[in-house]
């Protein structure tokens, strides 16, 4: 089956995903806005995988809305089976286009096996004018330049751990919390975290954390 990648050497590797405390911890590389409110982001994973051993990436492609509208998030793409050539950087804009290149394919551009897996709302956006417009990023030459953003985006779900949090009160009480939406490094902040997901101040209450431990991870592939 033919399928674009947008920038050579550049594509999706099929490959066993690591999981468990071992597993290190992604790194964020790129955050970019794209016109009509699209954003792109990128995670080096720290390790590499497919037939040729390429360096691994995460990413995710989603949408988001303005103040007017809510400001919410609604993602499209993302997956951590990204492979990177060894001649691009794995920061650099070709790794941007390469990565585009194959989340703006559209029917016509390759087989419509591509399409198969796809989620109605991908369809939607491959079918979409939207997804037209972005393929100009794609190219080489005349490319419209990236704007890198500092912000902190969500990674995607396949770079989410689960963590058991153990809190004890004063007394020796414990209460277990779980969470699914944190990564490895975001660990020590789970007090906070916590406390604003109930809205309870745990310290003015006399909880704190006993014990903070990763809990098996089961996460299924991404659908791209």
């Amino acid at each position: 089956m033919a399928r674009g990648t947008g920038a050579e050497g550049c594509e999706r590797q099929a490959q066993t995903r690591g999981a468990g405390a071992d597993a290190p911890t992604p790194e964020l590389l790129r955050h970019v806005v794209l016109d009509n409110g699209y954003h792109l982001a990128t995670w080096d994973l720290h390790r590499r995988g497919g037939e040729y051993n390429k360096e691994m990436l995460g990413y995710r492609f989603w949408y988001a809305a303005g103040p007017a509208s809510g400001n919410y998030e609604r993602t499209i793409f993302e997956g951590d089976d990204f492979g990177c050539s060894p001649v691009q950087a794995i920061d650099s804009d070709e790794v941007l286009r390469g990565i585009l290149g194959f989340l703006t394919l559209r029917p016509g551009d390759t087989d419509e096996e591509w399409f198969e897996r796809y989620t109605s709302e991908q369809m939607a956006f491959a079918e979409s004018a939207d997804a037209e417009m972005l393929q100009l990023y794609t190219s080489d030459e005349d490319a419209e330049p990236f704007e890198d953003v500092d912000a902190d985006p969500t990674p995607p779900r396949a770079l989410l751990r689960p963590f058991s949090v153990e809190l004890e009160d004063d007394a020796g009480a414990r209460s277990t919390w779980t969470t699914g939406a944190l990564t490895a490094e975001a660990a020590g902040e789970l007090t906070l975290r916590v406390a604003a997901t109930d809205g309870y101040d745990i310290a003015g209450h006399g909880w704190h954390v006993a014990e903070v431990r990763e809990l098996p991870r089961s996460v299924p592939s991404p659908v791209v």
